[in-house]
């Protein structure tokens, strides 16, 4: 019997659509035209996006075209499937002649970072032509300068803390963002600001400088501060240091911005602040940040990634390991996710662990994509060495598929379960990132330089049996 959607109300059908999965929606568009302009509305992509369990990049619902929240939804619905699939999933591989570690791609272009003795230099290439330098940013001090690419929005931001001049005791953070504009994909900067930083010490020459969202996170030794400088107000505002103890150099120190928090982790140690309103980044005044909770981890973390919840809560995703030496028998890396509530009534953080996955090996790699607040997972890669011989029984598994003391894949899903009645978990699946023609050669990944989800690809340095940086290989999982 066929089905006449002419008896369904056009709300009815919009509705019915929002509830597939977007490859779905591309097919049923076939079936006749009034499907096929139902399927260009807004309301069934926004209601697709909202309700699919892929991960999701931080997109603007109320801004983003029509036609990009189809391509992204349709994108990672093939990059969920390949990634979580039961068997290993084998990827397209290019090779080329470009011998030089990636720091971000901005199709067309690579973007590579040189650190020299006088600073650090970031060259754009083409992607088609290696040995065509398009474009060249230089920093005086590589070790002031924070850099930062958002593969949704294309912009790459650089912060430089400038020297102060002469019979002052201001610094400034120059501030340059760069994006790819035009038919031409020509290389603009779209936005240049200086920030007044007052009363900087003359002590501190070498400030810790990251990018955070909208944000430039400044932390210095003499003494020991945390500034918050905003991209788009250019004001400043002062943060206390929780664990002013915990040395910047030793162990776990990360810095997060999740509005409406500031997170602060120091190896086991949690803190909690409330970042300024617009009306006190509008204001003259030297803003200072209030703490608001504070917490301890049950393990102190080797590397840390922190997800939204809601406004009072936060996921945490971290490794912690076990036998750091590789002379020990049976080294471990331990996935751990957590949950961070903050008291409503207090400064407590009440934290429960929810899942936990552990692999035999030293970890060599660990990566999260960033994802949108209302998305219910997010991928992510881990790779680990496994010394050999390894008697777990998966300690067995991977030791027949690598050689001693060679990096083992395996791709990451983090399931937020946000609904209530759903449990936040951990999943991993292996990964071959070498095709045959690597492997026969003998080829190891020497290094994952970029990692994106939502392009689908990795890009990564192969190593010779005779430990050379050979060629970057683009492992493409949408391409094939």
């Amino acid at each position: 019997m066929s089905l006449d959607f002419s008896w369904f109300a056009d709300d009815m059908v919009l509705e019915i659509l929002g509830h597939l999965p977007a490859l779905d929606i591309v097919r049923y568009r076939r079936v006749c035209k009034r499907i096929y302009l139902a399927s260009k509305e807004r309301s069934v992509w926004v209601n697709a996006f909202l309700r699919s369990e892929c991960p999701l990049p931080p997109l603007d619902l109320e801004t983003a075209p029509v036609e990009k929240l189809e391509k992204t939804l349709v994108r990672m619905e093939i990059m969920h499937a390949k990634w979580t699939g039961s068997r290993p999933t084998r990827a397209q591989v290019r090779r080329n002649s470009f011998t030089r570690r990636i720091f971000c791609v901005m199709p067309p272009y690579l973007v590579q970072l040189n650190r020299e003795e006088n600073g650090s230099k970031i060259i754009w290439f083409h992607r088609d032509d290696p040995d065509q330098i398009v474009e060249e940013h230089q920093t005086r001090f590589s070790w002031r300068t924070g850099r930062h690419y958002d593969p949704e929005s294309g912009a790459l931001t650089i912060a430089e803390v400038q020297e102060e001049s002469e019979g002052s005791d201001q610094k400034t953070i120059k501030v340059v963002r760069y994006e790819v504009t035009g038919e031409k994909s020509a290389i603009s900067k779209t936005l240049e600001n200086e920030i007044v930083w007052p009363n900087a010490s003359r002590d501190d020459i070498a400030p810790a400088v990251s990018i955070k969202g909208d944000y430039v996170v400044i932390e210095t030794d003499h003494p020991r501060t945390i500034y918050l400088a905003h991209l788009k107000t250019g004001k400043m505002a002062l943060c206390p240091v929780h664990n002013s103890n915990h040395s910047m150099w030793n162990q776990l120190t990360e810095r997060f911005v999740t509005p409406p928090l500031f997170i602060q982790v120091d190896h086991d140690q949690l803190a909690v602040f409330t970042l300024p309103t617009e009306e006190e980044w509008s204001s003259s005044d030297l803003t200072m940040l209030r703490k608001t909770h504070t917490g301890v981890f049950p393990r102190g973390f080797t590397n840390i990634h922190i997800f939204h919840r809601s406004a009072t809560s936060f996921f945490v995703i971290g490794t912690t390991n076990e036998g750091q030496g590789f002379d020990r028998e049976e080294p471990r890396t331990h996935l751990r996710l957590l949950i961070v509530d903050l008291d409503e009534h207090s400064s407590a953080c009440h934290i429960r662990e929810d899942d936990e996955y552990n692999v035999a090996g030293h970890m060599h790699h660990f990566s999260l994509a960033p994802c949108s607040p209302t998305s219910r997972s997010t991928l992510g890669l881990l790779g680990v060495r496994v010394p050999a011989p390894t008697h777990s029984p998966t300690g067995r598994r991977i030791a027949r598929n690598t050689r001693a003391i060679q990096p083992f894949f395996l791709g990451i899903k983090v399931d937020f379960g946000r609904e209530d009645s759903k449990k936040s978990s951990i999943s991993l699946t292996e990964l071959e990132l070498l095709d045959s023609e690597a492997a026969e050669k003998g080829m190891s990944v020497e290094c994952i330089n970029y990692f994106d989800p939502y392009a689908g690809q990795i890009r990564l340095q192969e190593r010779s049996p005779q430990g050379a940086s050979v060629e970057c290989v683009i492992v493409d999982y949408l391409s094939t």
